[in-house]
């Protein structure tokens, strides 16, 4: 099987653990992750539009000391699954996924029509995390906090996800 992750460190940590738990465990598996640290919706539509490797490539849990384009990286391979993710720091905010979502979606399927399309959720922050961002302020200071995080971005994934269905 052949993995894709268009994402940022949340799905570089996620693909190093996958690769390695499917080499433990005898399955091949061949993972690769198009990595900007922070990497938001809007950024890889710029890409998308812009054409500009601006990407790390990683494959299989190793820097590959490559930079990389989408176009490039979705012809690299028959992938058997994409995922595509938004910057944590967004994830709770649906105001930043749109028109991103729909069209970075469109454009997956249009270079790898028989891959599947996932949406790799980010997880919440650590306590005593506080960030200040454009999109809004906000603080997790308490296991609350992080509950209510998980499931405000876990709301906002799952309806762009069957707004497309991802």
């Amino acid at each position: 099987m052949n993995i894709l992750s268009i994402g940022n460190s949340f799905s570089q940590d996620a693909q190093e653990w996958l690769h390695h738990i499917a080499v433990a465990n005898g399955v091949e598996l061949e993972t690769t992750n198009l990595m900007i640290g922070g990497c938001s919706l809007e950024t890889h539509w710029n890409n998308m539009h812009s054409g500009e490797a601006a990407y790390y490539l990683e494959q299989n849990a190793q820097n590959m000391n490559r930079m990389i384009n989408l176009e490039d990286a979705l012809a690299m391979e028959a992938w058997d699954v994409i995922t595509v993710q938004q910057a944590s720091h967004y994830s709770g905010q649906p105001q930043t996924y749109v028109p991103y979502i729909t069209d970075l979606v469109a454009y997956v399927r249009e270079k790898c029509p028989n891959a599947k399309i996932y949406f790799h959720q980010t997880w919440a922050y650590e306590l005593g995390y506080v960030k200040n961002y454009a999109a809004g302020d906000f603080r997790i200071d308490t296991v609350e906090d992080q509950m209510a995080y998980t499931e405000k971005t876990r709301q906002v994934v799952t309806a762009f996800c069957e707004a497309n269905n991802v």
